[in-house]
This record gives structure tokens, C-alpha cells and sequence, in this order.
């Protein structure tokens, strides 16, 4: 009877899974509404993702994707990945016939049906439209159908998909930041406001209940809610408005305004162009001063009120409501007129509403930049701002406005408005309800000229040009003396873009002058130059005047506005002229300036004329006789004799140039301002020299008009004079030996003297000779020290740089560039830009030949000479190597020079050689100073001065100098006395490695190297075969162990850049007390971060030290970001730091590791590997879902008081830190996770409640470790975590490539397909036999079998394993399907095909019945043919019936779990007991 049973128990459970699984999965939705499906599978983009429904002729595609993309749309069906890696689905505006059966899936493996069916509600139809103001509160309501009265309602965001918040208790209002929720069952709708509204609240709102059908879960949707946000902003009829839409402006974007309509956003300005400003008739569309997008609409007519959208490209865009309101008070535009030196007045009325509103006047300069000019304050309270005051009269409505000594700058729009901005959300804009257009003239009898017919065009670009309107103008008048200059500002604005002119009224018409259409800035012509000044304004300077050069003027640009100014040149004794003046370095300049009798009453200035364009005001006289003060400038105007008297003190080199003794004149009329200048003084400032006068080149002074120019540019020699021709006998230097100043001889040289009236100009330019060296700068460095120059020079590497040595036979070349570099290297010279850009040079180990006089210079412009003196003291000199070791604290003296003695101390760091950083100096005597890790103190009794470094670090290692700041009158410099070498080192066993033969060059070049060169940081560098065993005995008890001495020109040159070059060298060490220690345990893991960034661009290896080497594990020269090879795994982490992960630690694994990255700086770490019978190996554990997994992790002794850390190894990869122990016998609790430290028995526990198909993986147990040099975790235990569901699929056989035993098996884990309801297709294999032997196990594990691929016997067996997931024999949670085939495939339609195909999906059969042809096909022992098909009836029969009672049973428990609803996502899975049990021999 028993084996009757047995067999009947197999014959069903054969007859069930051909027929399919009995329950399934429905879910309900509602037409008009939307919904949200987990199907329960994981997105996987290397497999294909497909969504089919199910039809008659199979399963038609409605999205089917191959690519690597994590969301694909068709229509109203989206298909993409959560944030969680889950396959979801979107399908949005529903409607009846969307019912039906679908299927999703993922590659060829796993699978999902759901039977969606779409319901009608009279509630539910439709999208809702709700508009909302920013700032403001949002408030809508959401129906729904009278079966969801009891749930739960949820708001969720379809931008991202997440749960903005939800109901809770009935009648019971729920808050969640700046949303609250409030559900009244009694009228079935959910009401949601949203306060403080903000341009991301905009979107799509879905209204819905959370549901879980069996595995799946879903969102059903039934109302959606479209927010719309935009700004508010209220304008007048026939005003204006500024909007500010709060984005930057950006040229090489597309800039867009579109107005809303039925039809869409029709464009009123769409802008590809690198333009700053877009106009479209009353539209303009521009960048504000401060890059801000701008938008100014004019002559605003009702039409204008709608939504309007702004945007930059195809990003952020945004959306404002222009409502456009009529108020008789307002529009239009006011015209005034004023005249120079009055008061103009104007009135603005306002409309009722602004009554109490501060009031602006705005000045909208060239109707770009809104410039506010003053505003009202307390009510009836008149403001003032300078010459603008401002008065609101309330009573009437009206405010109004007095400009007093009007001025041509006031002329131009003004507008009267208000400025709004609500709150911190809203729109900021300007609303205008009145223009005023302020013209300025002056009274006039020149007759006005004929205007070009395209001044006042009448196109709608006229808005835009009302300023710019040629006006006739009167002209102003200006006087200056013959033999002077003038310097006149026409009130005119230099446009690059626009014609330039000047031009001379006559007769014929106004003769042009200068007329210029380039992108100049300064033109020529002659005596006159034309420019624009450092403000941007239209300046006109003429020198040397003239009787005929009296007449009429005319400035212009473009074709618009324009100036006449009338210059009258009167003839003055007293005046015209350059005074040309000689001053010494160090000494005091005087000179004189006489002016006429009609200025004896005005003020005198003295001006400096920098390149003939730049006005600097020096100084100027006050009160009558009375002697004026500015820094090193004095000036006192004797009125008795009319003669002003300036004197320079301490002259500098910046003091020489051009200065012109004049008045500044800017009279009431203001018609013009202009300086006057009746005497120019060229001062020229030099040092005395004994060098011979250098041969000049033809073309320094040119005879032709531009000589006027050239001043400034010309070579000025600035302590040994210019070169002269041949023509400088011996004859004329005896002639001229005793003068202090000696002039060039005068001689018919036309390059030298020209008879032209360029004489005065171009003479100024050529420096005479000197005999003396008095005050030639002079620097002073000490033996073997080095020092820093300063010249005074800009770099530019634009022109030819060089510096050369003075000598008998000329200036000798050390180093010359003419290319673009900023650096520049000759031996102990290094010639560079430093961070200011100024001109630097380098000396360093200085010698006593290198006393002399060097020169230094520009392009063929201004150069400087300086005098080098190099001296001896016994104090100073060499580099002395300092070791120190991380964590301990590094001190070094520096011996200096007794004339230093009461100097300030320095100490510098020379990064790279090039960029000086002072570090710490002393201040007073025998004081410490202090500065973060850094000290210093100077102990002047015995003339050494000590640094302290605390907690050294690995930055600290490097060149330091000890040196003083020198800040001469002509020169500034550092001379330093000591060098210091810090080299900061860990101590290691591990023997030196041979050194490339290229890590240090014998070249000049190696002294710049030292930075860049690799520093081994434990281990040393690599150095050659000749350090021998004999070496390292010998040198065997040092603490630090130098180079052996050997003539190898790879290690020591002989050249002066030894010292230079071993610096970057460090020793090799053969202690380890300070190697960075790691240790882990036998049969565990480690991860360690060497301290290295990952760099895709170089090489990155691990190598293991070995007496013959170092021998690679891995190195990789590919751009990948991770790496493995067998146990190892070489990898970039999250944060972009070097990270290696090592498993199964084997006895053999102790050793030291190298870690590098290029040929730069590497990772030296020595890796100990314990062995502890608590640790090592992997736990497997498994969990079923919704239930509670439990594990626990030994640990060794030593760690008892660590904290314990559970690790999640996601892809092995990323490190994720789920949980750790803190105070002793507490259990810690984090969401689902719980961990308590028994430490007592070295053990700690884990619990993960309600268990979800996500928790499943690898965890690691350990501890992280952080030491000064090098962070790492130490695993002693690892768990694998396999999460299933109860199935009674059989097992399938394994695909041979599930589990390869290769080496890559380590890292397959996670990636490996996970077989999920209803089982995998199985061969076969699975014998009768098989199911006999396992037929009363809960869980089925798959059937021993010799086969390599399931259980492979190497080491990886552990890890590839935990892959292939076990078959259940239970389907507590099997779906129902309608048995249709996964596609219309010909291969599909035959009964034996789903078990033939290992990857096919297994059938299934619909509604739960099971398909009566399989008892036709069926045919065991003839004689039995009878008997099983009576029994198979009726054990069918009484199957139906447990299930039934089953699902019955399982309804009451899901509700009653669902009332609290918990977790919507939660994993509260209907299960039913295995198809056999109704079998039992103890049932009926």
C-alpha cells in the first residue's frame, strides 16, 4: 500500500508540473488612472528586457530593448530600472482595453505574467490641471473609489517615482516637510497642500493606494495631478517690465523666450549666436552687468498677458505669468529736455495699489543695464543722493524729481517703478508705469547738420536707439598754449565695433583727421592720437600746439552722436616745451613748471602721462602758499612769480616718464572737460655705469610722425646706457669723462639727432652713458648658497627672455628662450615665471665666479642689470640631509652670517624649484614662533636659528631654504644660506631595487628633478647590482644606511650635480620598524588603500617582494577600473582611491607588497597573515522571504575590544558598512539590522528581519583599520546569504558556464542568474531515483553528480557555488500564467519543448485546472492504465479541494497583515503548501 501511495504521490506531482503552477498574480487598475508594477525581477542591461502581451497567435511585443539602457519608452508603456536595480514598468492613461495578460522579462530566464485588469470609476477619470505661484501654497484634491476607503492613500512624484508622503490614521492630518496630507473618507477624496512653493514642486503628482498580489507588487494610480509653477508678475498698459527669470546667461548655448499658446511655446526669440544681447521689436532679450539673463519688454498692450517661457539651451528653463493690468495713471513716454548746468524736474504718477510702495527712478543705460538712481524712503520725506533728489507726494499719487547742475551724463531713459521680489522663491522684476526721456543740450547757433536717413529708423528697432540719435549739439570751448598739449574728453563712448573719427571743421566741410573702422584702440596721425582711456572713454590727446591748429572739431562714433568742440591756442611766453630732467636712484628730483598769468588763481596739477594714454594724477596744489604732500611727491606754487615747484624724494625707476605741468578744466557749461598743459617734463632716471655704450639699432628712433609714441617702448638701458654707433670716439669719452651727466655728442647722425620736430620725442629715448657704478643694484648671496631674483620685469612669452653675464668681451649668453615656456633651465640657472608673473631666476650652489654683472631682459624693450657679489663665510653654504620619520618630529638648525644676526629668519619651501612658499619667519628677538605644525627659533648668541616640524608627514619631505628677504630700493631677493633636504621616510627590511638608469640624469637638468623624481616610500629607490652583500653587511647596523661609495655615474656624478640629483635618491633602510603593517587571518579577507589615487592613464600594479625581485600579481596598463587575477583584486573604489582585495588568505600571502601607479610615487605595505582555528573559510546561510536570518561571526582574541563591522562586498567591489558594535553588551539596531558583541565567547551575531531578496550576498566580518599610513578592513569571516522561495520545481541541470572553475569565479557571484518562482528548465538527469531519495526534504538540494561544473574540487569551489542557487520542492509561491507561450516560436508549441530547452521558460497552464491531455499520454504497466486514471481523478479532485481551502485560508491572513499597512514595499508573500501533502497517508 505504501508503494501504491508513493507512486500515486509521484504521478501527481508529474501531472502538476506539466500542467503548471494554480495561483496568480491580478492586479487592478482603474481607467484614466495609471499604474506602477514590480514584477519581481532584477533590470540586467547585458540581457534583454521585454514586455509582451498575451494574444491567440502568442505574445505580442509592446517593448522589447538589447541595449545597455536602464529605461525604455513606447507610448504610454515605460520599462525601466529603480532606483533598487528593479525591473519596473509605467503605464499611464489606462483605458478598458488594456486589459489583459502580460509578461515581463529579462533575457531568457526568469520571467513574470500578471493579469492586469482595467475598471471604470466615475471618480478616477483624467488629468488634473492645478497652477501655482512660487512662493505661494498649491492645494488640490484627489477622489477616489469606494473600495480604498480604508487604505492608505499615497502622493507620489512621477519625476523620480518616490513617495512624497501618505495617509495615516483616519481623519488625521499628516505633515512631511512642506507637504500635508489629509484623507475624508466620509466624501471618498484626499485633499494636499504644498506651502512655500518652489519651481521643483512642478511636475506630474500621482494619487494612489500601495497593493501586493503574491510576489508583485504595485501602485495603482487613479488620479494624476499636473502642477504647473511659474512666476507672477504684473505689468502696466503702455509700461514696461524687467524679468529676471533667475538663469545665467550663456553665449554658447541656445537662448530662447516663447509665449504659451494652444498650439505650444511660440518663439518671440530664439538666439544660437555668441551675441550678449537679442531684440525683437518691443521685445529685448540680453545678459545684465552681471551675466544674468534678461528680459525687457516696452509698450505693453493687453496681449501681452500669458505665460511666457525663458531657457538656456536644452536644460532648465523657466516659466513666468505676465499679467498685463490698465490704470489710467499710467504709459507712455514723458520727453524732456534740459540744459547744461540747471535743474530738471519731472513727475511720475503711480497707480493706487503702489501707493505705499518705495518708489525708483531707474537710469536704463543703453537699455541694457538697470541702474537704480534713487528711491523713496519714509512717507513724506524727501531723499537726496547726490545731485538727484526724489519726493512722493502720497495725497495725489505723484512723485517727483530734481536734477540739479544737470551735466550730459544725465541725459538719456529714466524710468519710475517699482522693485519686486515677494519672497526668496518668486520672481524678481522691475515693473515701470512711466518713461522719461531726459534730453540734455546746449543753447546753440552752429547750425545743426543734415542727419543721415537711416538715423531714426522706423522699424521696430527704434525702441532701441533713442539715445543714440544724433542730437545737434553746441560746441564747447577750450583753451591751451602753443608749445603745449591738451588732453580733451568729448563725452563719447570708443566703440571698437562702430567708425572712430576726428575731423577739422573748414570751408569745404569737416576734413577728416583720424578716421578708424578697425577693432583698435588707440590710432595716430601726427601730433594726434586718438584713444580710448582706461574707462573706456573717447580721449584725443594733441602735443606740441600751434596758432593754426585754433578751429572747430568734430568727434564722432558711428553714425550716431557726435561732438563739436572749438579749441582756441593762445601764445604764452611763460609756456610750450619739454623740459628734459636727469634724477639718481636714491636721490631727490626738482623741477619747475611756469604758467601763465590768467591761472595764477587755478589749481596746478602735476600728471603723469604713462604711454602717452594713461592719465594719472600725481598731485595737486591747494590752498595759496602752502606746499602740498603725497607720499615721495612735494609740490608748492609760488603765485608771486608764477612758477609751481615739484619735488620727488628717494627717486625709483617707476618715477621716470613723461609729466605734464598743466590745470584740469571743467567749467559750469560742462560742455566739454579737458586738460591744459603749458610745460611737459620728461624725467629720466638712471644709475651711473663703467660698461662701454652699446652699438644702437637703426630703427630705435624713427623719424617719421609715430616717433611721438614711442617713448615709452623704446630699450631704455637702465644702468650701463643704450648702444651707440661707432661714432662715439675715444676722443668724445675723454671729452666727456668728468661730467656727471654726459650728453650724446652732437653729431649729423640722423638716427641720432633728427633736424625734424620729432627731435624733442625721440632724443628722450636714448639714455646716456655713465661712468660709474654707484648705484648700480646690487645683490649679495654666500658661497654654495643660492638666491632668488626679482628683477622687476614682467614674463612674457610672447617675447624673447634672456639673461646673460657681463664680460669684456660683451654680455654672454646663460640662458636665452624665444619659445612659450614659463620655465627655462641652464645648469645651477633656472630662469621662470613665478605665480605673479613676473620675471624670476634661480641661482643655486654659487660660486666666486659667479661675481658679476648680469643682465636681464624682455624682447628688445627694457632690461635690468644687476650686480651679483658672492661671498665666502664658514657659517654658510651646502645642503645638509635631514631623515625624519612619519608621526615623529623632524628638527634641523641653520648657522648664518653675523651681518644677518638682527635680520629676520626664513624658512621657505622650493616646491618643484619654481614656486617660493615662506613657511615660517622669526620676529622678535628670542621669542619662538609658532605656526601649525611648524616652529622657529633664533638663537643670535651663537648666530643659528632651529626649525621644528611636528607630526611629520609625507608633504613635508622636500628642499627647504634658510635665507632672509631682501626688499632693496631697484631689487628684490632671497639669499639663502643653508639648504635643507627633508627626506621623510618609513624604515623597511626590504632590499633596494636597481634604479632605471634614466632616475637621475647627470645633465644640468638635474637640478630641477628632485620633486618629480619616484621616492620609494618603504623600500627605497632602485639602485644597481653593485649594492652587495658585502655593503649591506657593512652598513647592516645604520639607522639610516647611505649610498655605497661608487664611481657608477648613475648614482654619484662627479659633476656639480651630485648634490643635487642624490637628493632625490632616498637610502636604503634595513630596519621595518616603521614598514606599514597589515594583518589578516588565515582562510579570511582584506581590503587595503594604500593611499594612492587611481589614474586610468598609467600603469597601476601590485607586485609581492622576493629575493629575486619584485614579481608582478597583476599590472594593467588598460583604462579599466578594476583588474583581477585569481584571488587578488586590483580596483578603483567609489571615491577614486587605489584599492586591493585579497581572499582566502593563504600562510604563504605574508609578505611585502608593492602598490603603484606609473612611475611615480608607489605603496610599499607588508602583509602578515595569522592563523586562528575562530576565523577564516565561508559561512552559507540561507533565508526565505519575509522571515528572520540569523548568523554568527567568531572572532580572535585580540580583537575583543574592537568594534565589530557586518561589510556587504556588492560585486566585490563596493565596501558598504551595514552595521557595527559600539559600547560593550549593547545590541545595535539600524532599520532591519540588528548586532550584539558577546565577548564573553568572541562572538557577535546578526539579525536581518523580514528578509528581502536584495539582502541576499556576501557579508563580511571585521574590523577596520586605521594606522597613520595605511587604511584597511580585516575580514576573519565571510557569509554568503541566499534568500529563496519555497518552490517544487525539480532542479535544473546546470549551464556548464554557471560556475567556471578558472580564477574569475571570485567575482561571478552576484552577476550569476538566480532561478525565481517557478523554476528553470532541468535535463533529464532528474531520475525517478532522485525524486525517491529527496521526495521528504523541505528543500531539494541539486543531486550529487561527478559533474566538474557543479562541484569543482579546486579552491574555487566555495566561490562558484554560491552561485548556482538550490532547487525547492515546494511552491508556496508559484504564479498562475495562462499557459500561452513566451513567444510565437514554432519550437514553443510541442508538449515536450519546455523541457528539452535548458533556457527556455517552462509552460504553464491557465485558471488552475490541469490539462486533461497529459492523462492521455501518460501509459505506465498496461495492466495499470485503469487504476491511475480512476485514482489520478480523484486525487485531482481532492487537490482542487485543499487548495481551495488553502486559498481561502491564505486571504484571511494577507488582510489581516495588510491593515497596518507597514512597509508598502514589504515582502508579505502568500505561500501554499507543496502539491504532495494532500497526500499524506494520515489524511483522508
Amino acid at each position: 500500500m505504501k508503494t501504491l501511495q508513493l507512486k500515486m504521490k509521484i504521478f501527481i506531482s508529474i501531472l502538476y508540473l506539466i500542467s503548471g503552477p494554480v495561483c496568480c498574480s491580478d492586479v487592478f487598475v482603474y481607467s484614466g488612472g495609471s499604474v506602477i508594477l514590480f514584477p519581481d525581477l532584477m533590470w540586467d542591461v547585458n540581457n534583454t528586457k521585454y514586455i509582451c502581451r498575451m494574444e491567440q497567435t502568442g505574445c505580442r511585443n509592446v517593448i522589447k530593448d538589447q541595449t545597455n539602457s536602464k529605461s525604455v519608452t513606447s507610448g504610454r508603456f515605460k520599462m525601466y530600472s529603480n532606483v533598487d536595480g528593479e525591473f519596473t514598468v509605467l503605464i499611464r492613461e489606462l483605458n478598458p482595453q488594456d486589459s489583459a495578460v502580460y509578461r515581463f522579462g529579462v533575457g531568457n530566464e526568469k520571467y513574470k505574467d500578471i493579469k492586469l485588469t482595467v475598471q471604470s470609476d466615475s471618480c478616477c477619470e483624467g488629468i488634473k490641471r492645478i497652477k501655482a505661484y512660487l512662493g505661494e501654497t498649491a492645494t488640490f484634491k484627489c477622489s477616489y473609489p469606494d473600495e480604498f476607503k480604508t487604505n492608505n492613500k499615497y502622493l507620489t512624484n512621477l519625476n523620480n517615482q518616490n513617495t512624497i508622503i501618505y495617509t495615516g490614521k483616519e481623519a488625521q492630518k499628516e505633515q512631511k516637510d512642506r507637504f500635508s496630507i489629509f484623507d475624508d473618507r466620509r466624501s471618498k477624496f484626499f485633499s494636499v497642500n504644498i506651502s512655500d512653493v518652489t519651481e521643483d514642486d512642478g511636475g506630474v503628482y500621482l494619487c494612489g493606494v500601495w497593493k501586493k498580489e503574491t510576489s508583485v507588487g504595485y501602485y495603482s494610480y487613479f488620479r494624476e495631478i499636473q502642477l504647473q509653477v511659474t512666476g507672477q508678475v504684473f505689468g502696466y498698459l503702455a509700461g514696461s517690465i524687467t524679468l529676471l527669470p533667475n538663469l545665467q546667461w550663456d553665449v554658447n548655448n541656445t537662448r530662447y523666450m516663447c509665449k504659451m499658446e494652444q498650439s505650444g511655446c511660440v518663439n518671440i526669440i530664439k538666439d544660437q549666436t555668441q551675441s550678449n544681447a537679442v531684440t525683437s521689436g518691443r521685445f529685448k532679450m540680453y545678459s545684465n552687468t552681471a551675466g544674468n539673463f534678461t528680459v525687457l519688454i516696452r509698450e505693453l498692450k493687453p496681449q501681452d498677458s500669458a505665460v511666457y517661457r525663458f531657457g538656456v539651451g536644452n536644460g532648465k528653463h523657466k516659466d513666468i505669468e505676465l499679467t498685463v493690468q490698465n490704470d489710467s495713471c499710467c504709459g507712455g513716454i514723458g520727453k524732456m529736455k534740459a540744459y547744461l548746468g540747471e535743474t530738471a524736474t519731472f513727475k511720475c504718477s503711480y497707480p493706487e495699489e503702489l501707493k505705499t510702495k518705495n518708489k525708483r527712478l531707474i537710469n536704463l543705460d543703453n537699455r541694457n543695464n538697470v541702474s537704480p538712481i534713487i528711491y523713496t524712503g519714509k512717507e513724506a520725506q524727501k531723499e537726496q543722493n547726490g545731485r538727484f533728489s526724489i519726493f512722493d507726494d502720497r495725497s495725489s499719487n505723484v512723485f517727483s524729481v530734481n536734477i540739479s547742475d544737470v551735466t550730459e551724463d544725465d541725459g538719456g531713459l529714466y524710468l519710475c517703478g517699482v522693485w519686486v521680489w515677494k519672497n526668496e522663491k518668486s520672481v524678481r522684476y522691475y515693473s515701470y508705469f512711466r518713461e522719461i526721456q531726459l534730453q540734455v543740450n546746449e543753447k546753440s547757433t552752429v547750425l545743426p547738420e543734415t542727419p543721415s536717413t537711416t538715423t531714426e529708423p522706423t522699424t521696430a528697432s527704434t525702441y532701441w536707439t533713442t539715445s543714440t540719435a544724433p542730437v545737434a549739439e553746441t560746441t564747447g570751448q577750450v583753451f591751451a598754449y602753443s608749445g603745449g598739449s591738451v588732453i580733451l574728453f568729448p563725452t563719447l563712448q570708443w566703440d571698437v565695433n562702430n567708425t572712430r573719427y576726428m575731423c577739422k571743421m573748414e570751408q569745404s566741410g569737416c576734413v577728416n583727421i583720424i578716421k578708424d573702422q578697425t577693432q583698435s584702440k588707440s590710432v595716430t596721425s601726427g601730433r594726434f592720437k586718438m584713444y580710448s582711456n582706461t574707462a573706456g572713454n573717447f580721449t584725443v590727446l594733441i602735443r606740441e600746439l600751434k596758432p593754426q591748429d585754433s578751429a572747430v572739431y568734430r568727434f564722432g562714433v558711428g553714425n550716431g552722436k557726435h561732438k563739436d568742440i572749438e579749441l582756441t591756442v593762445q601764445n604764452d611766453s611763460c609756456c610750450g616745451g619739454i623740459g628734459k630732467m636727469k634724477a639718481y636712484l636714491g636721490e631727490t628730483a626738482t623741477f619747475k613748471c611756469s604758467y601763465p598769468e590768467e591761472l595764477k588763481t587755478n589749481y596746478k596739477y602735476l600728471i603723469n602721462l604713462n604711454n602717452q594714454t594713461i592719465v594719472k594724477e600725481i598731485i595737486y596744489t591747494g590752498k595759496e602758499a602752502q606746499k602740498e604732500q603725497n607720499g615721495r611727491f612735494s609740490i608748492f606754487d609760488d603765485r608771486s612769480s608764477n612758477v609751481f615747484s615739484v619735488n620727488i624724494s628717494d627717486v625709483t625707476e617707476d618715477d621716470g616718464g613723461l609729466y605734464l605741468c598743466g590745470v584740469w578744466v571743467w567749467k559750469n557749461e560742462k560742455s566739454v572737460r579737458y586738460y591744459s598743459y603749458f610745460r611737459e617734463i620728461q624725467l629720466q632716471v638712471n644709475e651711473k655705469s663703467t660698461v662701454l655704450p652699446e652699438t644702437p639699432s637703426t630703427t630705435t628712433e624713427p623719424t617719421t610722425a609715430s616717433t611721438y609714441w614711442t617713448t615709452s617702448t623704446a630699450p631704455v638701458a637702465e644702468t650701463t646706457g643704450k648702444k651707440h654707433s661707432a661714432w662715439v670716439t675715444t676722443a668724445w669719452l675723454l671729452k666727456h669723462s668728468k661730467e656727471k651727466t654726459t650728453a650724446l655728442p652732437e653729431t649729423p647722425s640722423t638716427t641720432m639727432e633728427p633736424t625734424t620736430a620729432t627731435t624733442d620725442w625721440a632724443i628722450i629715448a636714448a639714455p646716456a652713458a655713465e661712468t660709474s657704478d654707484d648705484h648700480l643694484r646690487q645683490v649679495f648671496g654666500y658661497l654654495a648658497g643660492s638666491i632668488t631674483l626679482l628683477p622687476n620685469l614682467q614674463w612674457d612669452v610672447d617675447n624673447t627672455r634672456y639673461m646673460c653675464k657681463m664680460e669684456q668681451s660683451g654680455c654672454v649668453n646663460i640662458i636665452k628662450d624665444q619659445t612659450q615656456s614659463n620655465a627655462v633651465t641652464s645648469g645651477r640657472f633656472k630662469m621662470y615665471s613665478n605665480t605673479a608673473g613676473n620675471f624670476t631666476v634661480l641661482i643655486r650652489e654659487l660660486k666666486p665666479q659667479d661675481s658679476a654683472v648680469y643682465r636681464f631682459g624682455v624682447g628688445n624693450g627694457k632690461h635690468k642689470d644687476i650686480k651679483l657679489t658672492v661671498q665666502n663665510d664658514s657659517c654658510c653654504g651646502g645642503i645638509k640631509r635631514i631623515k625624519a620619520y612619519l608621526g615623529e618630529t623632524a628638527t634641523f638648525k641653520c648657522s648664518y652670517p653675523d651681518e644677518l644676526k638682527t635680520n629676520s629668519k626664513r624658512l621657505i619651501n622650493l616646491n618643484n624649484q619654481t614656486i617660493v612658499k615662506v613657511i615660517i619667519y622669526t620676529e622678535k628677538e628670542a621669542q619662538k614662533e609658532q605656526k601649525d605644525r611648524f616652529s622657529i627659533f633664533d638663537d643670535r648668541s651663537s648666530n643659528v636659528f632651529s626649525v621644528n616640524i611636528s607630526d611629520v608627514r609625507e608633504d613635508d619631505g622636500g628642499l627647504y631654504l634658510c635665507g632672509v628677504w631682501k626688499n632693496e630700493k631697484s631689487v628684490r631677493y632671497y639669499s639663502y644660506f643653508r639648504e635643507i633636504q627633508l627626506q621623510v621616510n618609513e624604515k623597511s627590511t626590504v632590499l633596494p631595487e636597481t634604479p632605471s638608469t634614466t632616475t637621475e640624469p647627470t645633465t644640468a637638468s638635474t637640478y630641477w628633478t628632485t620633486s618629480t623624481a619616484p621616492v620609494a616610500e618603504t623600500t627605497g629607490k632602485k639602485h644597481s647590482a653593485r649594492v652587495t652583500t658585502a655593503w649591506l653587511l657593512k652598513h647592516s647596523k645604520e639607522k639610516t644606511t647611505a649610498l655605497p661609495e661608487t664611481p657608477s655615474t648613475t648614482m654619484e656624478p662627479t659633476t656639480a650635480t651630485t648634490d643635487w640629483a642624490i637628493i632625490a635618491a632616498p637610502a636604503a633602510e634595513t630596519s621595518d620598524d616603521h614598514l606599514r603593517q597589515v594583518f589578516g587571518y588565515l582562510a579570511g579577507s582584506i581590503t587595503l588603500l594604500p593611499n594612492l589615487q587611481w589614474d586610468v592613464d598609467n600603469t597601476r600594479y601590485m607586485c609581492k617582494m622576493e629575493q629575486s625581485g619584485c614579481v608582478n600579481i597583476i599590472k594593467d596598463q588598460t583604462q579599466s577600473n578594476a583588474v583581477t587575477s585569481g584571488r587578488f583584486k586590483m580596483y578603483s573604489n567609489t571615491a577614486g582611491n587605489f584599492t586591493v582585495l585579497i581572499r582566502e588568505l593563504k600562510p604563504q600571502d605574508s609578505a611585502v607588497y608593492r602598490f603603484g601607479v606609473g612611475n611615480g610615487k608607489h605603496k610599499d605595505i607588508k602583509l602578515t597573515v595569522q592563523n586562528d582555528s575562530c576565523c577564516g573559510g565561508i559561512k552559507r546561510i540561507k533565508a526565505y522571504l519575509g522571515e528572520t536570518a540569523t548568523f554568527k561571526c567568531s572572532y580572535p582574541e585580540e580583537l575583543k575590544t574592537n568594534s565589530k563591522r557586518l561589510i556587504n562586498l556588492n560585486n566585490q567591489t563596493i565596501v558598504k558598512v551595514i552595521i557595527y558594535t559600539e559600547k560593550e553588551a549593547q545590541k545595535e539596531q539600524k532599520d532591519r539590522f540588528s548586532i550584539f558583541d558577546d565577548r564573553s565567547s568572541n562572538v557577535f551575531s546578526v539579525n536581518i528581519s523580514d528578509v528581502r531578496e536584495d539582502d541576499g550576498g556576501l557579508y563580511l566580518c571585521g574590523v577596520w583599520k586605521n594606522e597613520k599610513s595605511v587604511l584597511y578592513y580585516s575580514y576573519f569571516r565571510e557569509i554568503q546569504l541566499q534568500v529563496n522561495e519555497k518552490s517544487t520545481v525539480l532542479p535544473e541541470t546546470p549551464s556548464t558556464t554557471t560556475e567556471p572553475t578558472t580564477a574569475s569565479t571570485y567575482w561571478t557571484t552576484s552577476t550569476a542568474p538566480v532561478a525565481e518562482t517557478t523554476g528553470k528548465k532541468h535535463s533529464a538527469w532528474v531520475t525517478t531515483a532522485w525524486l525517491l531519495k529527496h521526495s521528504k526534504e523541505k528543500t531539494t538540494a541539486l543531486p550529487e553528480t561527478p559533474s566538474t561544473t557543479m562541484e569543482p574540487t579546486t579552491a574555487t569551489t566555495d566561490w562558484a557555488i554560491i552561485a548556482a542557487p538550490a532547487a525547492e520542492t515546494s511552491d508556496d509561491h508559484l504564479q498562475k500564467s495562462s499557459a500561452l507561450p513566451e513567444s510565437p516560436s514554432t519550437t514553443m508549441t510541442t508538449a515536450t519543448a519546455s523541457w528539452t530547452a535548458s533556457t527556455a521558460p517552462a509552460a504553464e497552464t491557465s485558471d488552475g485546472h490541469l490539462s486533461s491531455s497529459v492523462i492521455i499520454t501518460v501509459c505506465i504497466c498496461g495492466t495499470l492504465i485503469g487504476l491511475l486514471l480512476i485514482g489520478g481523478l480523484a486525487v485531482i479532485y481532492k487537490l482542487r479541494y485543499h487548495m481551495m481551502l488553502d486559498l481561502a485560508s491564505i486571504g484571511q491572513k494577507a488582510e489581516k497583515n495588510y491593515k497596518g499597512d507597514g512597509d508598502p514595499r514589504g515582502n508579505q508573500y502568500i505561500s501554499m503548501g507543496p502539491v504532495y501533502r494532500s497526500l499524506d497517508s494520515n489524511t483522508n
